[in-house]
Order: C-alpha cells, then structure tokens, then sequence
C-alpha cells in the first residue's frame, strides 16, 4: 500500500512496541502493542523508520507526549491504553527511566476488577498487572518526534 501518495509501498508496523501478555498470569493471552508506525518506501526498494513521511505520519497516531502513562482502569488494547501511551511517550523521546517512574508512582495498571487470591499483586480487591509496560519503556523507538 503506498500511504503517502509518493507511488512507493510503504509498510505498516508496530515496530518494537508489539508482544502478548497474559493478565494476573492466567492461560489467556492478549495482544498488546503501541501505535501504528509507517515503514517509509525510499527509491530503489529500501525503507525508513526516521524520515518526514513516518514523523507525520507518527504525529497522527501519537499527536502529543502523554502527560501521565496509567490514567484509569481501562484494558490494554483500546485507543488510549496504558501500552499505546507508553510507546508515544517513547516516540516523544522520554526515557525509559521516567516512564518506569511515573507507572511507579501512578500505578499500578488495574486489568480486573476483582482479585482472585494468589493469582497477582492485589490492592483494594482489584487485580493489577501490566509486566509489557516495562518492555515497552524499554523498547528502542525507531524514531523521537520534537
């Protein structure tokens, strides 16, 4: 599919910011990943993770630095998810260090409502986990938008 109309193919990927995890540990998995990346087609069939094509198009998917990583209890996977915002925050050049500091201090990421006992950390009757947010503050992005 050619996305930026220059008569190339480009690709689309999650790039780094895409995995499974398994909440509170259980048999079930889900995919979880960041935002959809172009992969830039160049002249003579090589592509580009860091050029003016993938930074706009990067600038739709993630339009600002999110200001805070876990913000409520909603799953991963939705349009504003605890793993989108924590790749954006990454494409938006924060470190790993901040992003690991702020889900310490506002999480943790709540993915049931109830706890089952034993199964994962718990606090106040509600079953948290989010082990992929770690893997994604940590993910190289393939490029820093400014």
């Amino acid at each position: 599919m050619d996305v930026d109309g220059d008569g190339r193919l480009d690709a689309l990927s999650h790039g780094a910011f895409e995995g499974t995890e398994s909440p509170c540990h259980s048999e079930i998995s889900h995919r979880v990943h960041g935002p959809l990346l172009l992969v830039h087609g160049l002249p003579g069939g090589r592509f580009s993770w860091d050029d003016a094509a993938t930074h706009a198009a990067a600038k739709v998917e993630c339009p600002e630095r999110p200001t805070r990583i876990i913000e409520d209890d909603r799953l991963a996977g939705s349009v504003d998810a605890p793993d989108r915002r924590v790749a954006c925050a990454r494409l938006w050049g924060m470190s790993t260090a901040e992003i690991k500091q702020q889900i310490a201090r506002d999480g943790p990421l709540v993915v049931h409502k109830e706890c089952e006992p034993g199964w994962c950390p718990c606090t106040n009757g509600h079953c948290s986990d989010g082990g992929y947010l770690a893997t994604f503050a940590s993910a190289e992005p393939p490029l820093i938008l400014r």
